[in-house]
């Protein structure tokens, strides 16, 4: 029998002990109660009285020592999660782009690195530093009522991470391309603006960005929970241990711009310079992992570790161009700028095995049964990925600047560089949970 409809065969006092039934036999807690069999019974003890969720559970649940179908009981099949994230990633090591100096520099000195009087003024170390921020969206639906078996999905994106250099000058203050001369072996720079030379402009942009997207298959491996006791004031403890598997996608690309113009201030001539490098990392897998959550009263520990194991493209991309127009109007359009060259120019490619470890922990606090809000920490670690500030080779051959000496001589440089390095992003992130 049950009295309290609630699938258990004994009754069970919240503050008391259990009580076994028996109606067949008129046996109530050995004792007969003074009525018919064939009269309706009422129980001894009422049904207890609801309780909030984070204190009272079903008292006929573990408590009496009968188990229902759902060890905690039903879950809540839908769920829907957005974060905002604030995440760091690993800089990108570049090149210095950029210097100056003393405008009374001679101009065989100005710009060039390794002289007292020159001064940096892009690049020479990491770049893309710093914070930024981005959003993920999370979403699952359980098939069953106790949480076995479920589909969940995730996306994320990181703002564009970047730095920006831009100047213009009549000749003060000087700017300059500084590269190492493969004729010479020794330092040496291309003027962009100096006193008396030329005048000109210079603007840089390095870029980068990130997102990825996953979908996973999720089972519940362990779960326990402990209910809540509302005579002596203990609130619930539930444990969860799952594992998840599935497909996962992530995209990484960056740029690196440089854009010249300078006008000789003998002739008139204007040279429009561009070198553009840019990256692009795909990585498609599989991924393997667990998820475990602890909720204690309102407040709950969720955390998951996941390896995704699969293949990782590679591509690079390497151009330039530059424009002379002549103080007549005559234009003339040349391939090949100051760090992209016949030599390092062209698009390549590379397939390769990528590993992505990812952890993630997160603190959360009930606001209601459904709406839950959570601070967490999130990492996520690529193997192998290609920058695009560091595929520059700053050694350069003068002989290839447009128009190309003819004949040619000296070393093919820059030559083409294929560096790949680890790329890490991790962070904080603050989320808000609705369960449906």
């Amino acid at each position: 029998m049950d009295p309290f409809g609630t699938g258990c065969d004994t009754c069970c006092d919240p503050c008391g002990d259990m009580c076994p039934m028996d109606f067949g036999g008129m046996e109530y807690g050995g004792f007969a109660p003074p009525m018919a069999a064939s009269y309706p019974v009422a129980p001894m003890y009422p049904a207890p009285m609801p309780m909030p969720f984070d204190v009272y559970q079903d008292p006929c649940q573990d408590v009496c020592g009968c188990q229902m179908m759902c060890p905690c009981g039903p879950v809540r099949r839908w769920w829907l999660e957005g974060d905002a994230l604030i995440w760091w990633t690993t800089p990108s090591d570049s090149p210095v782009l950029a210097s100056t100096s003393d405008p009374s520099v001679a101009q065989m000195d100005a710009g060039v690195l390794g002289r007292d009087s020159t001064e940096t003024l892009m690049g020479g170390g990491d770049v893309l530093g710093g914070s930024r921020g981005g959003f993920r969206v999370r979403a699952g639906h359980w098939f069953d009522d106790c949480g076995t078996w479920g589909l969940d999905g995730e996306y994320f994106v990181l703002g564009k991470a970047s730095d920006k250099f831009s100047m213009d000058s009549e000749g003060d203050p000087i700017i300059a391309r500084p590269f190492d001369n493969a004729l010479t072996g020794l330092p040496d720079s291309q003027l962009i603006a100096y006193p008396g030379l030329n005048s000109g402009s210079l603007n840089i942009e390095i870029a980068s960005r990130l997102q990825s997207g996953a979908i996973h298959l999720r089972h519940t491996l362990i779960q326990t929970c402990r209910p809540g006791d509302p005579c002596t004031g203990r609130g619930m403890k539930n444990f969860t241990l799952g594992i998840q598997a599935g497909p996962r996608v992530i995209g990484l690309r960056d740029k690196l711009t440089l854009s010249e113009q300078t006008v000789s201030a003998e002739t008139g001539t204007q040279f429009d310079i561009y070198d553009g490098f840019r990256t692009r990392n795909r990585f498609m897998g599989y991924e393997l992992g667990l998820f475990a959550s602890s909720q204690r009263r309102r407040f709950s520990l969720d955390s998951g570790v996941r390896l995704a194991l699969g293949r990782m493209k590679s591509e690079l991309d390497v151009d330039g161009q530059t424009m002379i127009t002549e103080a007549s109007g005559n234009v003339t359009t040349l391939p090949g700028g100051i760090l992209a060259q016949r030599t390092n120019m062209g698009s390549w490619d590379k397939n390769r095995l990528g590993f992505v470890p990812q952890l993630d922990v997160a603190v959360g606090y009930k606001l209601t049964d459904t709406w839950k809000f959570s601070v967490g920490y999130n990492l996520m670690f690529l193997n192998k990925v290609l920058r695009a500030t560091e595929q520059v080779d700053p050694v350069l051959n003068p002989n290839l600047l447009p128009p190309e000496a003819d004949p040619f001589d000296g070393p093919l440089r820059p030559g083409h560089l294929w560096k790949e390095s680890e790329y890490l992003a991790h962070g904080i992130s603050l989320g808000l949970e609705k369960r449906w």
